[in-house]
């Protein structure tokens, strides 16, 4: 059975859709495809009509670490929409690229195997943060994406420490460095306090926010416009094993959330109680471990946050 597919009318329905990206892609693999038909019948003239027999370079349904998931150079499931389901309005979710390599985030060499495949959440924020970069810029920062994201650019004003050490009845707010500018998931918060004097943990408060990039001088976190993130917590809910400081990243009515937006940042707040004694906190080096990394796993024993 031959199947016709309208080039010209799939193009204006993923243009009406606001795809134009799509309908590029699609428009060029036409004329690629016609440039291809034309020189594959002028080979089989010249082999008196033989069929023209392709190596490919990878078999199909090799299997490289994507839990076996993929054909080829991971071009299968891994380019498809990665298991997603239908969101709350029963739509169908969108098809969600591989990356690298796939527009419209980026297109890079072919090389480029056993990549992961995007989030359905993260993909929209991505999508929506492309345009705020120029291609250069695209590309340099995704080269440079870590697994963590530190939280350790001071930024309160009257009312907070400049800087460590944190002594009773003293707070300090950092918020993450400004070298994370793309939009990322968090899966959980990783702190390692040292103490001078007896360490009370559970007297020791710890409150996330999100806000705006950049901000500086905070006196009170609501007046800054910053949106407090789950429940506060204590250095004590974090120790979970030996030299192990973590817990999981709050979850928002029972679900897993999605992404913090590039204009927009994580801020925690450590407020230390008047029970601290003559005990000091003087570091603390709070990080946020990304949904999926590797770090994840090695601080909590799987893959997955």
């Amino acid at each position: 059975m031959q199947i016709v597919i309208d080039t010209n009318k799939w193009a204006e329905f993923l243009r009406a859709k606001e795809m134009p990206y799509m309908a590029a892609a699609l428009e060029q693999g036409e004329g690629l495809a016609q440039q291809f038909c034309g020189w594959l019948a002028q080979q089989q003239q010249q082999q008196q009509g033989n069929q023209v027999a392709f190596a490919r370079e990878l078999p199909p349904g090799k299997d490289h670490q994507c839990n076996g998931k993929c054909g080829g150079a991971c071009g299968g499931a891994c380019g498809g929409a990665c298991g997603l389901k239908p969101g709350g309005s029963g739509a169908q979710p969108p098809m969600i690229p591989q990356t690298p390599g796939a527009a419209p985030l980026q297109v890079l060499p072919q090389c480029y195997l056993d990549c992961d495949c995007i989030d359905a959440c993260l993909y929209e924020f991505l999508k929506h943060a492309r345009l705020d970069f120029d291609e250069w810029s695209w590309l340099e920062l995704n080269k440079n994406e870590s697994d963590i994201v530190h939280l350790n650019v001071p930024a309160g004003g009257v009312g907070y420490q400049a800087a460590l050490p944190l002594a009773a009845s003293q707070k300090i707010i950092f918020q993450q460095e400004l070298g994370q500018q793309l939009p990322y998931q968090p899966g959980a918060i990783k702190i390692d306090p040292k103490w001078t004097g007896n360490p009370v943990p559970d007297q020791v408060t710890v409150t996330l926010y999100a806000g705006d990039r950049g901000l500086t001088g905070i006196t009170n976190p609501s007046a800054a416009g910053l949106i407090i993130v789950g429940r506060p917590f204590t250095l004590q809910d974090f120790e979970c094993k030996d030299d192990c400081y973590v817990v999981p990243w709050p979850r928002l009515f029972g679900c897993r959330t999605s992404a913090i937006p590039h204009r927009r940042a994580i801020y925690i707040e450590f407020a230390a109680s008047s029970q601290l004694g003559q005990a000091t906190v003087t570091s603390l080096n709070p990080t946020i471990l990304k949904k999926g990394s590797r770090l994840y796993g090695k601080y909590c024993g799987n893959g997955k946050a």
